[in-house]
């Protein structure tokens, strides 16, 4: 259920029936020259609504903009800064929390967001009534992405590389352009520091990505297939839902 397509009073309904709320977000950022601007908010959204749709709880409006200080020498990537984030995606939370919802599920589509949606969920489980859970949506599925992988790794999957450009080529074939996909691996590595979306480094570290890549692109998207992509979304819709579930029913810390 979308929150923005119902009537309040349906609304209060589902509240009362335990809905849980899924907030996606994500960002306005570059990704390559074959890749839509919106790649980290339509991913998240798409995976929160198939699962809703299993569990009968609700989708609010998506959080298109997060934290993307790196990119900003890339025209079409918007970045809101820290604070400011912090404090917009609370006050949402906050906002939902008092008008009755009592879990709210924090859905990030952007790696550089976090540690910081994971803080704004310690900031609604400290300062209101709710219990707040918060995820990236590529963290549900680490075992799938193991077998299906053939970048190398680290790196192969660090930004607009095999996974998220698999994931496209599934979910939004009309906007990618595969004959402009590039493998760039500028980031540095060394046996602490790397990038890639599937596997954290011990040590974080942000550099800018025009130091590091002439595309925009940090990993290999031409290992990219719509089959892979397909196998993906459907494991990440049937865990989230799962997750749904249990958070209803079991978690109430």
């Amino acid at each position: 259920m979308l929150l923005q397509k119902m009537k309040w009073p349906e609304v209060k309904e589902q509240i009362e029936k335990g809905a849980i709320v899924v907030v996606p977000i994500g960002s306005t950022e570059q990704h390559g020259y074959h890749l839509p601007i919106d790649t980290d908010i339509s991913i998240p959204c798409h995976i929160a609504i198939k699962a809703t749709e299993r569990t009968q709880d609700i989708v609010a409006p998506p959080i298109n903009y997060g934290y993307n200080e790196k990119d900003l020498a890339f025209p079409g990537t918007v970045s809101v800064k820290t604070n400011s984030f912090l404090n917009y995606v609370f006050d949402i939370c906050d906002s939902l929390s008092r008008t009755g919802f009592k879990k709210i599920l924090l859905l990030n589509g952007h790696g550089y967001n976090t540690f910081l949606v994971h803080t704004v969920c310690n900031m609604v489980n400290e300062k209101t009534n709710s219990l707040c859970a918060s995820t990236s949506y590529f963290q549900l599925i680490p075992d799938v992405i193991k077998e299906l992988r053939q970048s190398k790794s680290p790196g192969g999957m660090a930004h607009s590389g095999e996974f998220e450009t698999s994931v496209q080529l599934f979910l939004d074939p009309e906007h990618i352009d595969m004959n402009k996909a590039v493998k760039e691996f500028g980031f540095y590595q060394t046996k602490y520091t790397w990038f890639d979306l599937l596997q954290m480094p011990p040590v974080y570290i942000r550099t800018n990505f025009d130091n590091n890549t002439k595309s925009g692109v940090i990993g290999d998207p031409t290992l990219a297939t719509r089959e892979k992509g397909e196998k993906i979304v459907k494991e990440l819709i049937e865990r989230l839902a799962d997750f749904l579930r249990l958070f209803k029913e079991e978690i109430n810390c």
